[in-house]
């Protein structure tokens, strides 16, 4: 914990710990991770700043990766014997063990034509997965290590790619690739990789060129926050406006998508209204997050919790109106919630 700024957040996390709720301990544990980044908001008008956003961006981001790690993890525990891990521990042998297990026979025998080979040889895992589900998992360094062993396969610029992308997404980088880079990257996948029969090649190229972002590769991101991790991985920020309209994704622009384009309906939220609750959050629409969960009368309790700790951490924007609605517009038009209102109408 860095300070009492944030100390609510986890506090809730750690109470949340206690209860078998892993929907909602889940979503603790996402502002929790959230609230790493270096510099924390005092306020919200800070929170608004891009530098802030794509702090907290990289934080949801890394937050998906941990949670996929986990899931691979406990999918190869539950099958030792069919996923051969054996004793070498590592990302890149978890990743390679849990493809036996989704691709059993590796290429040979799929439905999906993977490209440009195996890793380690023929009876290897294909290649454009194990660099996929390395990234998805957080482990930029396993992929560059993938993508330099087999440039022979993959050319060198794929390799030179990679490694750019692994040292600007490193822990301490501020900035992204470079625009020269990102136009290689996006050249070279409008020319071929679009065509590609392998659909863990054009997730790759879409993430670490952060190109063609209405593709929602539905045969890669096949759950909710497979589809979440791709999209915080292709936001830019406000100032590349010069990018073509099909590469471009802002954080306003994904916020809409989620919101309004998509919405409850897409997310099934009355079924799962907390898998909708956390894709808000790591969208940073806090305020439509609190507005949606007070609605569901099992959660209320849980969105007062939420709403006191956002604002604690200095991250909601809190309405100046307390007689006006839950969600509402500030003057600077920016989404702000009504804390008072809904602290007042559970003391009832």
């Amino acid at each position: 914990m860095s300070g009492l700024q944030h100390s609510l957040v986890h506090a809730f996390r750690d109470i949340a710990e206690k209860f078998n709720d892993k929907d909602v301990l889940d979503c603790w544990r996402l502002l929790a991770q959230m609230l790493e980044i270096r510099n924390l908001p005092s306020n919200c008008r800070e929170r608004r700043s891009e530098a802030v956003q794509m702090a907290l961006l990289r934080e949801a981001r890394s937050f998906l990766e941990k949670r996929y790690r986990d899931f691979i993890m406990q999918s190869v525990s539950g099958n030792l014997l069919r996923a051969e891990l054996g004793g070498r521990p590592g990302t890149f042998q978890l990743v390679k063990s849990y493809l036996k297990l989704k691709y059993p026979g590796a290429a040979a025998n799929s439905q999906i034509r993977f490209e440009d080979g195996c890793v380690g040889g023929s009876d290897g895992p294909p290649v454009w997965p194990m660099i996929y589900y390395c990234m998805r998992c957080g482990d930029l360094e396993s992929a560059v290590r993938i993508a330099t062993q087999m440039q022979s396969t993959l050319g060198d610029q794929f390799a030179t790619f990679m490694q750019e992308y692994g040292a600007c997404r490193g822990e301490d980088s501020r900035t992204g690739l470079p625009q020269s880079m990102l136009d290689r990257i996006r050249t070279q996948y409008r020319k071929s990789v679009r065509s590609s029969s392998d659909p863990f090649k054009k997730a790759v190229y879409c993430v670490i060129g952060c190109c063609d972002s209405s593709n929602s590769h539905p045969e890669v991101a096949v759950k909710t926050d497979d589809y979440m991790w791709i999209k915080l991985s292709q936001v830019q920020p406000r100032n590349l406006s010069h990018s073509r309209s099909d590469d471009q994704l802002t954080l306003a622009q994904l916020q809409s998508i989620l919101l309004d384009e998509y919405g409850e309906l897409h997310f099934q939220a009355a079924q799962m209204p907390l898998l909708y609750f956390r894709v808000l959050l790591l969208s940073l629409q806090f305020e439509a997050a609190l507005e949606f969960l007070s609605r569901v009368e099992q959660h209320r309790s849980h969105a007062v919790h939420f709403a006191v700790a956002l604002h604690d951490a200095g991250l909601l924007n809190a309405s100046a109106n307390i007689q006006g609605p839950l969600l509402d517009r500030d003057r600077d038009d920016n989404p702000c919630f009504n804390l008072a209102q809904l602290v007042r109408s559970e003391e009832r």
